[in-house]
């Protein structure tokens, strides 16, 4: 087992900060508007725009606060990740829509759509607003329902979220989002299986790797969460576990979290078997003692037999780090 005490019935103050209604920092809001405006996205992204937006025009009483929302992705010409996005409607109209996608992305993003804007009716601007999230009435997070409700908001008007417990909650969850994806392949980060892609649309830019890569079914590593191991733990062994149970744990686990996100580039982190000293994947993204790893899947899927890691790092930068890892299953992991 990962850990070894059970915090089921333990009510975790980061847990209450995680699930507390707020703004989150790290989002920007992005206004595509126009009668072209589902035409350009659909030609853009991964996700079947014209079928979403379909539902967001029907005259739908029981529409969530801030309208329907989708996950998406825009890839490059080569087909890796841009920038992943959740599209929101919250006026109703399939002629605005607005794009929810991590600051460090939104300026490559607005670019990358007046690129491809051409003559299309519609226009592409920054907007004011914010990205809030356990909103009272507003929809699910459509990558997951552990992440919360999340809305589109007048920024002032609402205080901002404890970005770290968030945070927090979204890898124990086993969600990339933003720098953690960019640069990678969809299917290697979960995309598909986190309803961002759509296998029966027509042609978008830089769909042909990820379609080859969807039906000859060649993926073999994917984007994982992963604990620090406390001193001690040798036996470990793959299981499912829900995102609230996992951050209730590390609220009394001995390795302590940091007080920030840290990002680890393609290459710097290596993980390797502590059985059988094999380089298994890489660490992406850590806090503490909670993060996502690219990790092979024969050695995730393995039966028996521990699956302690351990990290060996090629920076200077990343000494602290925990040197020792186990993996687990998010509960939307496929069967």
């Amino acid at each position: 087992s990962l850990f070894d005490f059970d915090a089921r019935d333990t009510v975790s103050c980061d847990m209450a900060a995680a699930s507390k209604a707020g703004l989150l920092p790290s989002r920007r809001v992005l206004a595509v508007t126009g009668p072209h405006a589902v035409k350009l996205l659909q030609s853009l992204c991964t996700s079947d725009v014209a079928a979403w937006a379909s539902g967001v025009s029907s005259n739908n009483k029981d529409r969530p606060l801030g309208g329907l929302l989708q996950a998406t992705a825009f890839l490059t010409t080569k087909g890796r990740v841009l920038a992943d996005a959740v599209l929101h409607a919250p006026s109703g109209s399939a002629e605005e829509i607005l794009v929810d996608v991590a600051s460090t992305q939104a300026a490559a993003l607005a670019k990358h759509l007046k690129t491809y804007k051409l003559r299309s009716q519609c226009t592409i601007s920054e907007t004011a607003f914010g990205v809030a999230a356990h909103v009272a009435g507003a929809a699910t997070d459509p990558r997951t329902a552990e992440l919360g409700t999340r809305a589109i908001v007048d920024a002032p008007t609402i205080e901002p979220v404890d970005d770290q417990a968030y945070t927090r909650l979204r890898l124990a969850a086993g969600v990339g989002e933003g720098d953690e994806l960019a640069g990678r392949i969809p299917l290697m980060c979960n995309l598909d299986a986190l309803g961002h892609i759509s296998f029966s649309k027509g042609c978008y830019l830089g769909q042909e790797l990820t379609a080859r890569a969807f039906h000859r079914g060649t993926v073999r590593k994917r984007m994982v969460p992963v604990v620090a191991l406390e001193d001690g733990a040798t036996d470990v062994t793959v299981l499912q576990e829900s995102a609230a149970d996992v951050v209730a744990k590390l609220a009394r686990h001995s390795v302590a979290p940091t007080t920030a996100l840290r990002h680890h580039p393609p290459g710097v982190v290596a993980l390797r078997s502590a059985a059988t000293g094999d380089e298994v994947g890489e660490l992406v993204a850590s806090d503490g003692n909670v993060g996502l790893a690219m990790l092979k899947l024969d050695f995730v899927n393995v039966e028996g037999g521990s699956v302690r890691m351990v990290a060996e790092s090629s920076s200077s930068e990343d000494t602290t780090l925990n040197s020792s890892w186990g993996p687990y299953l998010p509960l939307w992991w496929p069967r």
